[in-house]
């Protein structure tokens, strides 16, 4: 478990740093269309597709660090309402129904891209871009979002059977007289 948690956090670096750059580039490239439109009087064609696109990708990725760092806000209040075990198992179960929403987004997302691949179809401003990549930001975020999500699921239920392994040695601590 120890090597999954140091290559989460390698994923969660990795993720946060192309989020930042993704976006640090996209503002330049903003700021040289300002500057290519009231300065030259001439405008990038393809300046705002290309952004346009980067922000898809942002979007998409971005919900695996947002899943990471907040979880799922609505869901939240009944999982505080629950104590002790019931806690987990309502982090199971939403964490459960979650999966499941990524998975059909993931299935269908690679369906889409396959189409889309066999099209061929490029973006208008842009006609080095295959629409197919832009569209393969769905996929690859709910796999990503989906592997985040099992293991969030894999540490309920390993917390739940501690837990009972726990609640069993303490009985027999009990039934044995030491207490």
């Amino acid at each position: 478990m120890n090597i999954l948690k140091k290559l989460g956090n390698i994923y969660n670096k990795l993720e946060e740093y192309m989020l930042v750059y993704t976006l640090v580039f996209c503002v330049g490239i903003v700021f040289l269309q300002v500057i290519m439109r009231y300065v030259f009087n001439n405008s990038l064609s393809w300046s705002e597709e290309l952004c346009k696109y980067l922000f898809v990708w942002m979007i998409w990725l971005g919900t695996s660090i947002t899943a990471r760092e907040h979880g799922h806000i609505a869901i939240d209040m009944l999982k505080d309402k629950a104590r002790g075990w019931g806690k987990y198992l309502m982090n199971i179960i939403v964490n459960l129904a979650w999966l499941t929403m990524c998975l059909f987004l993931l299935f269908n997302g690679i369906t889409v891209v396959e189409g889309l691949i066999l099209r061929g179809k490029t973006a208008s401003a842009l006609p080095w871009l295959k629409v197919w990549v832009v569209y393969l930001a769905i996929p690859i975020s709910q796999g990503v979002l989906s592997i985040r999500i099992l293991l969030d699921i894999v540490q309920d239920v390993l917390h739940l059977i501690r837990r009972d392994d726990r609640a069993e040695s303490n009985a027999a601590t009990v039934e044995g007289g030491v207490e």
